[in-house]
């Protein structure tokens, strides 16, 4: 085993290593460069085929803004419909996998990369990685930080600003430095009409291409229902209010007879 696969094993195991240059030849780098240069027509149509080839798993229907940065590329995970805004950066010294309908705003930092508390250690030059897991259905807000080792569920959302050093359990949203659970997400489904909406107001869709025009009639009649009662739909009270709404909407539309 030569220094650089001894290297790339130890700090996948986040063990303590000693980084050599394992890229020589500059081939990530370079085609980070071409991604990060390339005008607006061909990032929007070929981000596949310049960090696919790069990363170790690229989902479908992927897109990030650019400039986005990251140390190996090759150590990164993205599922479907994963979207990052502008100024994305990855230290991926471990593995980063990151689910489904995944929706990162600008400058999101997300770090694998440490270094040991003792000074005399960290001196030495040794460094260690620890791994990042985001779930699936997750929003992170701009400017938040990622710390090592630390998993986000899914169905999350994290407030922007925020600087995430702990785990984050499924369908929360959390926000603030460092970033804490503020309140569990809870949803109520209308059996049946393919969306579900928050107790904040904020509809969710499993499969957009399957929203016909009724039910997007109901979802326009639910947004205008919330201004009007200039509330938001997080009470319970209300919850149950708006649930009766799409009732009555769905008699009145369909059950008239």
């Amino acid at each position: 085993m030569d220094r650089v696969e001894k290297m790339l094993g130890r700090m996948k195991a986040s063990k303590l290593y000693r980084c050599v240059d394992w890229d020589p030849e500059g081939k990530a780098k370079d085609l980070v460069d071409k991604f990060n240069s390339a005008s607006r027509s061909e990032t929007m149509t070929r981000t596949g085929e310049y960090l696919g080839k790069l990363f170790a798993h690229m989902g479908k229907e992927c897109y990030i803004e650019p400039p986005f940065y990251c140390d190996y590329g090759t150590n990164i995970h993205v599922g479907d419909y994963f979207y990052a805004n502008t100024g994305l950066i990855v230290l991926d010294q471990c593995d980063v996998i990151i689910g489904d309908h995944a929706f990162l705003g600008p400058r999101v930092n997300i770090y694998c990369a440490c270094h040991p508390i003792d000074a005399m250690i960290r001196n030495t030059g040794v460094e260690l990685g620890k791994p990042v897991t985001i779930g699936d259905n997750v929003w992170i807000g701009g400017n938040t930080v990622i710390n090592p080792g630390v998993t986000i569920g899914s169905n999350v959302v994290i407030g922007s600003g925020s600087v995430v050093t702990k785990d984050i359990p499924d369908s929360v949203i959390a926000a603030g430095n460092p970033c804490k659970v503020i309140r569990m997400i809870k949803d109520i489904h209308l059996t049946n009409y393919r969306f579900t909406f928050s107790y904040d107001g904020t509809l969710c869709y499993s499969k957009w291409p399957e929203l016909d025009q009724p039910n997007l009639a109901l979802i326009e009649y639910l947004q205008e229902w919330k201004r009007n009662g200039n509330k938001l739909i997080l009470w319970t009270c209300r919850a149950g209010e708006a649930l009766s709404k799409a009732v009555e909407w769905y008699r009145e539309h369909f059950y008239s007879d």
